[in-house]
């Protein structure tokens, strides 16, 4: 959701605040969680909770950030938990009391950061409390040392704290930057700050009929200007944040910093005329702009560039009906057959809906393909971001990701070696025709790796499925990403 001044070392994550309107509070999600990573690497996630109590006759709205960060150099690991807790009076929405607590931690090694066998820890934090007049009661602590001060500084309204989803909620379609005087509150200075905060674009992620609206937000505070993604309640989504990139994850997949990136699927490019196939593509020649997009993009059997230019370079892409698996080592399968957080194979409900029986003669071509049917029968789709392998079976619901993981889950459980892939596919839509953001399947064939994708229930893929690594969707896109039509059948 709302990322908070995470701080480690390189890292400040805020809220900017606009006061436009009141925000409706019921539709803020009450507990989120996101991976951070560092170019390729996780570093940590964070934890957001948003929470209306009672306290006393007092309504309150809480707001807590949590978030752990790991940082490895060449001699030591450094590592941070922290949280900050806002308390809001919803009589009059007022920040009326604040703390936040940090514990860093110096381990040695790994053995030692994983036996919590620290050489140095540091414990420090922050507390406020607001006694009227513009004024806030402010106490420090750093390790047994403590002092206290009075700060005197304009108060904190709700409406400002979360003005992301302000904005969203009571103003979407104005485009302007808006100036907000009191962006945030930092106690330990103490000091408030301003920023400029913009509804950049309106995304509409389409997929099998079903439209997915979210909002594109630029920020700038003092001189560092940041992009990250909301949906239409103003929940956070994903961001790049002082070089960080966070976004939403299940909670198994954020809080583990071993386990598979969790694939984003919002990016969509849009053409400027549709493909007229009725929803099958053999060949498609695309020309693919945009530094980020070029570089992500793998070529293979199916996808074969023509042209390299410095402006764009020109692929032709195939179904892989007639080709033959991507070549490969099977060196190292047992990585795609292992159970992790992600692909829990003994998880009690995957075994009870396994459509394959251990006594089934099937072939490994067979079973890849009832396995194909069986997930693409079972899920409903609705777009979600962050539901967990047991939230899929118990809920029968999900987006691509959801058939993909479940797909994997059940490859590995019946003994296929199989990991999750994603990249842009073609929407097929007439009004609305864009290369979207979609996570499909590889399964290993015995002489190498073949896509196949659980959502559309293809063995033999579409061409139109643009294949890339999983950076692409580590941070956002460049601004001139775009996708030229050139020809297809």
């Amino acid at each position: 959701m709302f990322i908070k001044r995470y701080l480690i070392y390189l890292l400040l994550i805020s809220i900017p605040h606009i006061v436009l309107g009141q925000v409706d509070v019921s539709k803020i999600d009450s507990k989120v969680f996101y991976g951070a990573y560092y170019e390729d690497t996780k570093i940590g996630y964070f934890e957001d909770n948003f929470e209306l109590t009672k306290l006393g006759n007092r309504d309150v709205f809480t707001i807590t950030y949590k978030g752990y960060l790991e940082e490895q150099s060449d001699d030591d690991i450094f590592t941070s938990n922290f949280i900050y807790i806002y308390n809001f009076d919803m009589s009059d929405r007022r920040l009326f009391s604040y703390s936040e607590k940090h514990e860093d931690k110096i381990f040695d090694d790994k053995n030692n950061l994983i036996n919590a066998e620290p050489l140095e820890i540091h414990t420090y934090g922050t507390s406020a409390k607001y006694i009227g007049n513009s004024k806030y009661l402010v106490r420090k602590t750093d390790g047994n040392d403590a002092e206290s001060e009075i700060a005197e500084m304009s108060p904190l309204n709700l409406d400002s704290a979360l003005a992301e989803a302000n904005a969203i909620q009571n103003d979407p379609l104005n485009r302007n930057p808006r100036l907000i005087e009191v962006y945030d509150l930092y106690f330990d200075a103490p000091k408030s700050v301003s920023a400029e905060v913009q509804i950049v674009k309106e995304h509409n992620y389409v997929n099998k009929d079903s439209v997915y609206k979210h909002y594109e937000l630029e920020t700038l505070v003092e001189g560092i200007s940041s992009t990250s993604f909301y949906d239409s309640n103003g929940n956070f989504l994903k961001g790049n944040i002082s070089g960080i990139d966070v976004k939403i994850e299940p909670e198994e997949i954020a809080t583990s910093l071993d386990e598979d990136r969790h694939l984003a699927t919002l990016s969509s490019l849009t053409l400027k005329e549709p493909i007229l196939n009725d929803g099958y593509t053999k060949h498609v020649t695309l020309k693919i702009y945009g530094d980020k997009l070029r570089k992500t993009l793998i070529e293979n059997e199916r996808q074969k560039i023509l042209k390299e230019t410095d402006e764009y370079d020109l692929v032709k892409f195939s179904t892989n009906e007639l080709l033959a698996p991507n070549g490969g080592q099977p060196d190292e399968l047992s990585e795609f057959l292992i159970s992790s957080k992600k692909y829990d194979l003994d998880n009690v409900l995957l075994r009870e809906i396994n459509p394959i029986k251990s006594s089934s003669s099937l072939s490994q071509k067979e079973k890849i393909q009832t396995l194909l049917q069986f997930t693409y029968e079972y899920i409903d789709y609705q777009f979600t971001l962050n539901i967990s392998l047991q939230d899929i079976i118990l809920e029968m619901k999900g987006d691509c990701t959801e058939y993909a993981q479940l797909f994997v889950a059940l490859a590995r459980l019946n003994g296929i070696p199989a990991r999750e892939v994603g990249g842009l596919v073609y929407n097929y839509s007439d009004k609305l025709p864009q290369f979207s953001g979609h996570a499909w399947a590889e399964v290993w064939m015995g002489d190498g790796w073949r896509e196949v994708d659980p959502g559309w229930n293809e063995f033999n893929i579409d061409a139109t499925h643009l294949r890339l690594s999983d950076s692409y969707f580590t941070d956002l896109g460049s601004l001139n990403e775009r996708i030229e039509l050139v020809s297809y059948e």
